[in-house]
């Protein structure tokens, strides 16, 4: 059986240098990594409008109570999904095409394939809502009877004279 001695030496290190301090304090001393910088804060990049209690645009110029928040990513935390959220109804209410709000969730996010795939299915939910919906309203409209017209007591009085 071959020692540890002719295995370092058939991997091309000499026995002499196996196992001694010298051949360890030979080897270079690694590189300290410099540390990252750290990124400047900016605001929010979601910009979505804050609404009062009717929920009306607010006029204050702020944007979701984020204006003023500070962060070094693109979004504070969690306004990545109000941002979809807003889109999303604006879609559903019929404010924006769809194809709008791709652009701006596109813009708003530098072109985040996670943020635009979130938006997608979003809408995609939103219009199966929508169609299911026109379904149920068009099985209730089909099943319901059509209205009869109301008799009168003088169109009442009118059939009996006639059936006499």
């Amino acid at each position: 059986m071959p020692s540890m001695t002719d295995a370092k030496e058939l991997a091309g290190v000499p026995a002499s240098d196996a196992g001694t301090t010298e051949a360890k304090a030979a080897k270079e001393p690694k590189a300290k990594r410099e540390p990252k910088a750290k990124a400047e804060p900016t605001t929010c990049g979601c910009q979505v409008p804050t609404h009062n209690a009717k929920g009306e645009v607010a006029s204050d110029g702020k944007f979701g109570g984020c204006g003023d928040a500070k962060t070094t990513s693109k979004f504070a935390p969690g306004h990545d999904a109000k941002l979809v959220g807003f889109l999303t109804r604006s879609v559903a209410g019929g404010q924006l095409t769809e194809d709008a709000a791709m652009e701006i969730v596109a813009e708003r996010s530098k072109n985040s394939a996670l943020l635009i795939g979130k938006l997608k299915s979003a809408l995609a939910t939103v219009a199966d809502k929508k169609a299911r919906a026109a379904q149920k309203a068009e099985a209730a409209k089909a099943d319901k009877p059509a209205p009869e017209a109301e008799s009168t007591p003088e169109s009442a009085v009118d059939a009996e004279a006639a059936s006499a």
